[in-house]
């Protein structure tokens, strides 16, 4: 916004700064005036200031706020000769140095806390990739979670190269990771993605529904000392047909102990019964 007024009063070769000849005459110019303040900016910057159409107000508001933050130019002066040159659009960059704090307290913070070191490191290994899939996303979204921990909320920040707008979400726990076209294809392709994911598959009721269904497991399965296990099984969803495809050359399998210790015991005393039944039968 700046830039645009200083390039439209470049175009009128700052004539509204020019003080008036007969005040001049008159020994009643201002020393520190907006004319005296714009000849020594046009000084300053030398050839390049000199150029016709140089925008020389959105330079010299560069060069203000630099000095600014180095201490050589109070707050009160810089806000004064903002409001000369912006008039009453100068309220925008009155708190630009607090904004300047405020962000430099955020990169302290991300290059101490390790916590956004790893979060950081993350960002960076995504957007190596020209183009994300929903699983590099999904896998993003939930390895952050994994490092933020349950206590902290965890936020999306999308930028939009065209439009040049960023866009902050906070993301519950219960939100998709990919927010796709909205059509029945793209809704359908992202819960496929993340079905076949180890990480929880979304796009499925909230536990504690009516729709959630529980997995029933029998109880002699429940206890188990030691089980291993490898999922690399690989499968095709159709679209049209809803039909499952195994690939070939890969496998799912589980090992594990058949009997616990517990139910061992339960068998023994359970076959011990039994004999004294049939003894006393047999007596």
């Amino acid at each position: 916004m700046c830039k645009t007024i200083g390039a439209k009063l470049a175009g009128e070769k700052h004539v509204s700064f020019l003080e008036n000849p007969i005040a001049i005459e008159l020994g009643l110019e201002d020393p520190n005036g907006p004319s005296a303040v714009l000849a020594q900016a046009i000084e300053a910057l030398g050839d390049q200031g000199s150029n016709e159409g140089s925008n020389v107000v959105y330079m010299y508001l560069l060069d203000a706020c630099e000095k600014v933050f180095d201490s050589e130019l109070d707050q009160a002066t810089f806000e004064e000769h903002m409001r000369w040159f912006f008039g009453n659009k100068a309220y925008h960059i009155f708190t630009l140095d607090k904004l300047i704090t405020a962000l430099v307290k955020q990169v302290q913070t991300i290059m101490s806390d390790n916590k956004c070191q790893e979060i950081w490191s993350m960002m960076q290994h995504m957007q190596r990739h020209e183009k994300a899939s929903n699983r590099d996303v999904m896998r993003y979204r939930r390895e952050a979670e994994r490092v933020i921990g349950a206590e902290d909320p965890l936020y999306r920040l999308e930028w939009n190269c065209r439009q040049k707008r960023m866009q902050i979400q906070l993301v519950w726990e219960s939100d998709p990771s990919v927010d796709g076209a909205g059509d029945a294809v793209s809704r359908w392709r992202e819960y496929v993605d993340s079905y076949l994911m180890n990480y929880p598959t979304e796009w499925l009721p909230p536990e504690g529904s009516e729709e959630t269904r529980s997995a029933v497991f029998l109880r002699r399965c429940s206890e188990t000392t030691a089980a291993e296990s490898r999922n690399e099984s690989t499968i095709r969803v159709s679209l049209g047909t809803y039909k499952l495809f195994y690939e070939a050359g890969c496998e799912d399998y589980l090992v594990r102990e058949r009997y616990s210790h517990g139910l061992y015991e339960r068998a023994k005393n359970r076959e011990e019964e039994r004999r004294r039944y049939f003894s006393r039968v047999y007596i």
